[in-house]
């Protein structure tokens, strides 16, 4: 949290603030950035959005807990808007948000640190003509029913975050044992005292070297997942093929490829031509 008010790398979509429900967000941040202050004519509860949010909310604090979190609380809200801009043009506006309540208990001093997090998990903006409110109402419950989720995309993203989640708990293990060592050695004398510290600061390095490496590699996989790509290799080199196949085929010439998910399908014999080679996956 500190290194991140140093450096405010994306102040466009993380800012600090006190704790925000979604009547609160949509009025103060969604409604005056990004819509750009339109008139706000109505705002109500939405209970079946807020139903989704809080089975959604429910897994994620559940994860947490697994993973070594202290205490989750959630509180999830959802509201449906209906904004206009000018005497022509009106929106209905579907917004939801989550507040993640989390306490961290010191072991040390026998206090505990309590923090929020405020997520705006749906935002959805529908324009339509002034006076076609009832029009416009059903066209997008039919669209937002008829949403499908790519289920290989939604798997890689979810397990990027819970490798997040692991290696942030396993950071947390090591500051621990790093503090408990520390603390067994302040009876000692100096000179051992000493020597420790600088084996300490060593071990730091190599385990911040290693975070490092492994957050690059977290990194690139989430970029890949995002793009919905995977890289594979043939005898012109490394390319970029779409995701959620199980076997890529290359001719070797730089433009022409097959993916597929058949184990048996070979199309050097489907073609009868030998310059088909199968491609291999790598990072």
């Amino acid at each position: 949290m500190a290194e991140f008010s140093r450096q405010q790398q994306y102040p466009k979509y993380c800012f600090y603030s006190e704790p925000l429900n979604t009547t609160a967000f949509f009025k103060n941040v969604f409604a005056q950035n990004e819509l750009k202050n339109p008139e706000i004519i109505e705002i109500k509860e939405n209970s079946e959005g807020q139903q989704i949010l809080k089975e959604n909310a429910e897994k994620t604090r559940q994860k947490m807990m697994q993973n070594g979190s202290g205490q989750v609380n959630t509180y999830p809200s959802f509201i449906t808007a209906t904004v206009k801009w000018s005497p022509d043009t009106e929106a209905l506006v579907l917004c939801g948000v989550v507040i993640t309540e989390t306490l961290i208990p010191n072991a040390y001093t026998g206090m505990y640190v309590k923090s929020y997090t405020t997520i705006a998990t749906e935002r959805v903006v529908f324009k339509y003509p002034a006076g076609e409110k009832e029009q416009a109402t059903n066209m997008l419950s039919v669209m937002m029913g008829s949403m499908r989720t790519n289920t290989a995309w939604k798997n890689k993203v979810d397990g990027f975050w819970q490798e997040a989640r692991d290696q942030s708990r396993i950071y947390h293990l090591r500051k621990l044992q790093m503090l408990d060592a520390q603390t067994k050695q302040m009876g000692e004398d100096a000179i051992k005292k000493g020597q420790q510290n600088l084996d300490a600061m060593d071990a730091n390095m190599r385990s911040w070297e290693a975070k490092q490496q492994s957050q690059d590699r977290i990194h690139t996989n989430f970029i890949k997942t995002i793009r919905e790509v995977e890289n594979y290799s043939d005898a012109t080199g490394k390319v970029e093929l779409t995701s959620g196949y199980s076997h890529a085929w290359s001719r070797s010439d730089g433009s022409s490829f097959i993916m597929s998910n058949n184990p048996n399908f070979d199309p050097s014999s489907v073609f009868q031509d030998p310059r088909w080679k199968q491609m291999r996956q790598v990072d």
